[in-house]
């Protein structure tokens, strides 16, 4: 995870005097700003998180403090495919006729399962940057094309090979898959698992791979 956010944060003031104002944050000195025209401003590097403190000084004289806390951004790895980026996961076993597909909803991936064998992982992707403790949810938009005399799709999701939802078989129209996992390590490898072997129909598609902090 991030150690620090880039903030938008601009401190100013006014001065009688054209002088250089010394500011800082808490007592470590973070730089100068040039009183011009009565004014100055002065925009803040990157804060790190946790609670800051800054004052402005001319000479001997302090200003109150301006009193801030940052918070740790909420982690969330999302991918839509809308830019034709897989976004890092990888085509497992029972992926390998995955395509690229635009529809009037964007863009989003569609397997035709050409031939049997399509049982096992569908896609993965190895995520670095989790907390161990914390609680994620992992979430995925289905569908499947029904065909009442072929074979359905059935979709699970697995975390480092443990199952989290599922199995789960898509009906016509986009559904949600989702489950939720506590992290045990920083890195944890995500997947989605087909459990249906026949590729006599099992045609599905997939899109909005969310994996997001609770």
């Amino acid at each position: 995870m991030s150690d620090g956010v880039e903030a938008p944060l601009l401190l100013s003031g006014i001065s009688s005097t054209e002088q250089i104002v010394e500011i800082y944050d808490g007592n470590a000195f973070i730089g100068n700003a040039p009183v011009v025209a009565g004014r100055w401003q002065f925009p803040v590097p990157r804060l790190s998180i946790g609670q800051h403190s800054f004052t402005a000084k001319i000479g001997t004289i302090t200003s109150n403090s301006w009193r801030i806390t940052v918070v740790e951004p909420p982690f969330v790895d999302f991918t839509d495919f809308e830019n034709g980026s897989w976004n890092g996961w990888v085509a497992g076993p029972a992926g390998r006729d995955l395509r690229l597909e635009t529809g009037a909803e964007g863009k989003y991936l569609f397997n035709p399962t050409q031939g049997d064998g399509q049982s096992g992982v569908v896609l993965r992707k190895s995520l670095s940057g989790l907390k161990p403790g914390a609680s994620y949810r992992f979430e995925i938009r289905c569908r499947q094309i029904v065909n009442p005399i072929t074979q359905t799709a059935r979709l699970a999701l697995e975390v480092a090979g443990v199952q989290i939802a599922g199995v789960y078989e898509p009906l016509a129209t986009w559904q949600a898959l989702g489950g939720t996992v506590v992290a045990n390590s920083s890195v944890l490898e995500f997947a989605i698992k087909s459990h249906q072997q026949s590729g006599y129909g099992n045609d599905y598609y997939i899109d909005n791979i969310q994996i997001a902090a609770l």
